[in-house]
């Protein structure tokens, strides 16, 4: 009989030991350790013990939840994961997860019975939001190749912000930033282009050059290549690469992405045009200046040649009077470093031949004797001739000049001129434009009013400061309406029409100049100077 009752409490117990497995009714009390896998992998990704309530309170409830079900065929996206699960009473659960990245929909298959099941979808992703199964997502930024002809550039990631969501609808965000600490610069060349391979295609990238903390370039970038920065010294280069939201879940943010390059590049001058005529404007950038050098022009046929420094390097502006003689001149660029001197170069400079106008004028002897006399010169002397010495060192002038006011040209720029009979002891500076008394004069452009009075030489009388040696000048206005000082915009009514001073009608005499060199003012409203910044 006792060995009867011993039988069946044996098989009870055998029959509810099964019944608990087979319905994997686990209490969390009851785990020891879980360890996961991930792809097949000896080593696990992650190790629970029973101190870690929420993720072994997780497990529990997706196999507690499991439902068997057909045979499942694990797709070609799937992530795999094993598990196994140790109990305090040395039971061993051990399971291989399939998970789908997008839906996060997960079966299991539970390798002792070689049974397949499916798990309440709800716990699953609370079980794929755990520490565990990071390998879903796009948990850090996408890695950046930069390749330079058959070279890898090294490249460092100095600022970071991305932003991912998990199964279970948790929004995470990981943020970062470091300091640039590439000392390797890389020699480029720039007539050889830098290839971006992106692991993960980007919505926008904002290409940024320095040198040192000095921005030298900013641009928005098109393709995936572009031509390193022509620059004589060491520069770092800044990807910020930016991914959108494309879906609910999607990750997205931005990462920035540094590497350095160097060359070594001879100073040379650019010139906009070959050769010039007189009264004409060749603008020169000078390249390749390194920080500590001082570029130098020296030429002996034109004045007021100033190399002028910018944000993107330095330039200038050689301007040819009425009076330069044809012939090709001498133009040197010499290189300072530490007071030595590192680098010299000559170029050729042509001047070709230009014929002027003459112009025979006849003016009322009493106009002219009471405005061209010695108190007359003497007051142009004093306030006039000193105004265009210096200029504003910056471009004030935005795109072509306009012609500040319509009417017929009835004098051109360097004219000779013979006024009752007599060849006069000046070229004609500007051009003169007929147009009847109170007619509205414009500026041409952009600038400050650096003069703005009467003279008796010249009449009602304002120039404007463009910057960076460009004036502009009116004579003979009826009315100024600008005062010395004043910013004016491109447009600005600045005077009118009239004919006072030393003239014989109503017209306006307007002069352009590149500090006190006179030059033809339909240069600057045909052609649209070179950008220096």
């Amino acid at each position: 009989m006792k060995k009867l009752i011993s039988i069946i409490l044996l098989v009870s117990l055998a029959m509810g030991a099964y019944a608990w497995y087979d319905g994997k009714t686990i209490k969390s009390k009851d785990v020891l350790q879980i360890n996961i896998y991930e792809n097949g992998s000896d080593t696990p990704v992650m190790n629970y013990y029973n101190q870690d309530i929420a993720p072994i309170e997780a497990v529990v409830n997706v196999v507690n939840s499991m439902k068997e079900t057909e045979t499942y065929v694990p797709e070609s996206s799937d992530k795999e994961f094993d598990m196994d699960i140790h109990t305090v009473n040395g039971k061993l659960y051990d399971f291989t997860l399939f998970v789908d990245p997008l839906t996060y929909e997960t079966a299991l298959y539970d390798r002792s019975s070689k049974k397949h099941y499916t798990a309440d979808s709800d716990y699953a992703r609370i079980l794929l939001s755990t520490d565990a199964f990071m390998s879903l997502y796009e948990n850090d930024t996408p890695k950046v190749q930069v390749t330079y002809s058959t070279m890898t550039l090294p490249v460092q990631t100095t600022a970071w912000r991305w932003s991912y969501t998990l199964a279970d609808g948790t929004q995470k965000d990981r943020e970062t930033q470091t300091a640039f600490s590439q000392d390797e610069a890389r020699p480029l060349s720039p007539d050889y282009p830098l290839s971006l391979f992106f692991e993960k295609e980007p919505q926008s990238v904002l290409l940024r050059i320095y040198d040192g903390e000095t921005l030298v370039k900013e641009e928005q970038l098109s393709t995936d290549a572009f031509l390193p920065y022509p620059y004589n010294g060491t520069l770092r280069y800044e990807l910020t690469c930016t991914w959108a939201q494309a879906e609910t879940n999607s990750a997205h943010n931005y990462a920035t992405y540094a590497f350095s390059g160097k060359m070594h590049l001879e100073p040379e001058l650019v010139f906009d045009k070959t050769s010039a005529t007189a009264g004409d404007l060749i603008v020169i950038q000078i390249k390749n200046i390194m920080t500590g050098q001082t570029p130098i022009l020296k030429q002996s046929f034109a004045d007021n040649l100033v190399v002028e420094k910018t944000d993107d390097g330095y330039f200038g502006i050689l301007a040819t009077d009425y009076w330069a003689e044809p012939g090709t001149y001498d133009l040197t660029l010499e290189v300072k470093d530490a007071g030595q001197t590192a680098f010299s170069k000559t170029y050729p400079v042509v001047i070709d031949y230009k014929d002027f106008n003459k112009q025979y004028l006849t003016v009322d002897k009493t106009v002219e004797a009471s405005t061209r006399n010695d108190a007359a010169y003497s007051e142009y002397a004093k306030y006039f001739t000193p105004v265009r010495d210096a200029s504003i060192k910056e471009k004030l002038w935005d795109g072509k000049f306009i012609q500040p006011v319509e009417g017929r040209i009835s004098t051109e720029f360097g004219e000779m001129r013979y006024v009752n009979g007599s060849l006069t002891s000046y070229r004609h500076s500007g051009i003169d434009i007929a147009a009847p008394t109170g007619s509205e004069i414009k500026a041409p452009n952009s600038g400050v009013v650096k003069l703005s009075m009467p003279l008796i030489l010249t009449g009602e009388t304002t120039v404007i400061d463009h910057g960076y040696g460009i004036f502009s000048v009116y004579f003979h206005q009826n009315e100024r309406f600008v005062s010395e000082g004043q910013t004016v915009a491109k447009g600005d009514v600045i005077g009118t029409v009239g004919t006072t001073g030393f003239s014989t009608g109503p017209h306006l005499h307007w002069t352009m100049s590149y500090y006190d060199t006179n030059v033809s003012p339909w240069l600057f409203i045909e052609r649209n100077l070179a950008d220096f910044e």
